[in-house]
């Protein structure tokens, strides 16, 4: 029996969230968390199948078995997942007619190490392990799927933390010197709010293009942020991403708006207004659990246990 084994990192995206889709640096944080897909192929005279599992901290959550002679479902926990999924199965296999050619019935079984709620990258580390195992480009894949810029893909197989930047379709991809003396300083917590992302994105295209001036500052905020050993500047970047996309967003930061009384900064990472985001501060770890226990948050990651 062949077996493949394929894994994606999970992402965080630190700077340029929204305004990475015009053309901005974004700094982007590979995971430790991510998402493993493992194939095994199985021969047989039957008629050809996929029988797909999916689980969550090996927690089953998910099942579909499909036929692949016209792509059928004939079975699933979940129909609109198993809808979602069987269209980037078809859409691996427009890039490469080859995938999935082989009379073999096909047992898969996908393991996030994350809560699937969290915005951590679900939905990415699928693409990208997919594309990988079709042998054909991830970010091509995600365009025909869920759609996005594309740094959680680039994320997904980044050994350290990345630059990403989309010009004009062209994608770049650098390595960021960012490893913080103060990453003891630094905390993840999950707001306990899913966001949508897409719908988030959907509503900011709303508020017409942003100006190139926008998009330079929020460049070199991300630039200094990784480049700084102050942690004071550091944090002074933070306020000032904050109030520029405050202004843009015409939403509160959420440090105003939910933790006025929080000893140091907060960073809304990705969409904001949910999943999780960034506390700096010189207050100790006791303290940082025991402020956030008291407003209902129990999920805080310290920065050396989540970043690569």
């Amino acid at each position: 029996m062949q077996q493949e084994h394929f894994y994606s990192n999970g992402k965080l995206l630190l700077s340029s969230e929204y305004l990475v889709l015009y053309g901005a640096k974004a700094l982007a944080l590979p995971l430790k968390l991510g998402q493993d897909l493992i194939v095994e192929h199985i021969p047989t005279f039957e008629p050809k199948r996929i029988r797909w599992n999916s689980f969550e901290n090996n927690k089953l959550w998910f099942e579909m078995e499909i036929g692949t002679a016209d792509f059928s479902i004939q079975k699933t926990s979940d129909l609109k997942i198993a809808k979602q999924l069987l269209d980037c199965l078809q859409q691996a296999k427009k890039l490469n007619p080859d995938f999935l050619k082989e009379k073999q019935n096909l047992e898969i079984h996908t393991n996030l190490d994350f809560n699937k709620t969290w915005g951590l990258g679900s939905s990415s580390t699928l693409v990208n392990n997919i594309a990988v195992w079709a042998e054909t480009d991830p970010f091509k894949l995600l365009n025909l799927t869920f759609g996005g810029s594309g740094y959680d893909i680039a994320c997904a197989s980044a050994d350290q933390p990345i630059f990403y930047q989309l010009v004009e379709d062209e994608i770049s991809i650098e390595n960021a010197a960012f490893d913080p003396i103060f990453k003891d300083n630094l905390y993840f917590v999950y707001t306990g709010r899913k966001q949508n992302t897409s719908k988030s994105v959907v509503e900011f295209k709303k508020t017409g293009i942003p100006s190139s001036t926008l998009i330079s500052e929020i460049t070199q905020i991300g630039e200094i942020m990784a480049q700084t050993s102050s942690f004071d500047q550091f944090n002074q970047c933070i306020q000032f991403h904050e109030k520029l996309m405050s202004s843009v967003l015409k939403q509160k930061p959420i440090k105003l708006e939910r933790f006025s009384n929080f000893d140091g900064e907060l960073k809304s990472l990705g969409a904001w207004g949910g999943d999780f985001m960034m506390a700096s501060s010189k207050a100790d770890f006791s303290w940082i659990k025991a402020y956030f226990h008291k407003m209902g948050l129990n999920i805080i990651f310290k920065y050396s246990d989540l970043i690569k």
